[in-house]
């Protein structure tokens, strides 16, 4: 036990310690994440286990074989930590909606932090999905998924940093990567589904200028713009950063 672990025992309740040695997903030790300074074996536990207004915080890389589903719970942080989620094993259900390495159901609303990492199988599955109302706030880390990276069926997503790409291209060759970000078009013209972006860097993605909702979509913020640059070696490749407009 560190220190931080330590000092976060320290004020739990007798309840909830008493709580937490009665569940079967919280170990002693090696946990894949914790709350408050109990360790679950899985992530999906945590976010079982997880209060309103808590903090998830990752202590392992995790390679999952199911989508992670934060359902209903309200002001959730994750804090990556800087380790990795991914899968190397197909999960794409749509039958479950399972789309993504992490879910949002039911009005849940999380915020990511902790410079993580959130990396698709190639020819799978997107990073992160946005589903029932949900809110997904994304301050940094990296997230690598299928045609999109991040996707919003009904709710929204806030990307304020981070680094967003994709392994599998959208078919239309003239279109391979005009949907990093990416809402279901129903819902948007809805006004139900919303991507609000003022922060990040894209690969090969102009999220002010993009195909993902029809031609020249914008996701960026008012009050922000989006530079380009490229890197000598790097053919094919320019980069998108979402900057405070002058």
């Amino acid at each position: 036990m560190n220190g931080s672990e330590k000092e976060v025992n320290s004020v739990l309740t007798e309840d909830k310690i008493q709580e937490a040695s009665k569940n079967s997903s919280v170990v002693a030790e090696g946990g894949v994440a914790e709350v408050n300074g109990i360790q679950f074996k899985t992530i999906q536990a945590a976010f079982d286990n997880v209060s309103d207004g808590e903090t998830v915080v990752l202590r392992e890389d995790a390679d999952i074989e199911n989508t992670i589903v934060l359902d209903n719970k309200k002001d959730i942080t994750l804090n990556a930590n800087g380790k990795k989620i991914y899968n190397t094993k197909d999960i794409w259900d749509v039958k479950e909606g399972d789309w993504s390495l992490i879910s949002l159901r039911n009005s849940a609303s999380l915020t990511i932090t902790g410079n993580g990492s959130f990396i698709a199988k190639s020819n799978d599955i997107y990073a992160i999905d946005v589903q029932d109302g949900s809110t997904c706030t994304i301050e940094n880390g990296v997230y690598v998924g299928n045609i999109t990276a991040v996707y919003v069926l009904e709710g929204t997503a806030v990307i304020n940093g981070g680094n967003y790409s994709i392994i599998q291209s959208y078919p239309d060759s003239k279109k391979a990567t005009e949907f990093v970000l990416n809402c279901h078009d129903k819902e948007r013209e809805q006004g139900i589904a919303s991507i609000v972006v003022t922060g990040g860097t894209y690969t090969n993605f102009n999220p002010s200028d993009c195909w993902a909702e029809g031609e020249h979509t914008n996701f960026v913020k008012e009050g922000y713009s989006v530079e380009s640059k490229t890197v000598d070696g790097q053919i094919g490749v320019t980069y998108y950063i979402v900057v405070v407009a002058d």
